[in-house]
């Protein structure tokens, strides 16, 4: 498969890393900080024509995600970035979230 459509072109590692990804079930981008994991977890949304992800991240960088899919991607996103409450409340809302589908309406 050829590297997904981005707005932004890939280095030339990244499109390795891609390629290295590929017909894998599974598939870990260890690459150091300012390397561009997030741009390729996007462009791998976009390839895969994602419904849903859920990105798991230290809480610091959790405002990032809006951004880096504003930036990289040229499909529009609903992003809900879960900043408050317990571990225990997120993991409820994700699981309903799984279940029920996302309604940003209902949500404040």
């Amino acid at each position: 498969m050829d590297y997904p459509v981005s707005n932004v072109p890939p280095w030339k590692h990244q499109i390795e890393a891609w390629n290295l990804s590929q017909d894998k079930p599974a598939f870990y981008f260890a690459m150091g900080m300012g390397a561009g994991k997030s741009k390729i977890a996007v462009d791998t949304c976009n390839a895969l024509k994602v419904k849903s992800v859920i990105i798991v991240c230290p809480k610091k960088v959790i405002p990032v995600w809006k951004n880096q899919f504003e930036l990289y991607s040229p499909i529009e996103y609903k992003i809900l970035s879960l900043t408050k409450g317990s571990t225990v409340k997120k993991a409820k809302l994700v699981k309903s979230i799984s279940v029920n589908g996302l309604n940003l309406k209902s949500r404040s």
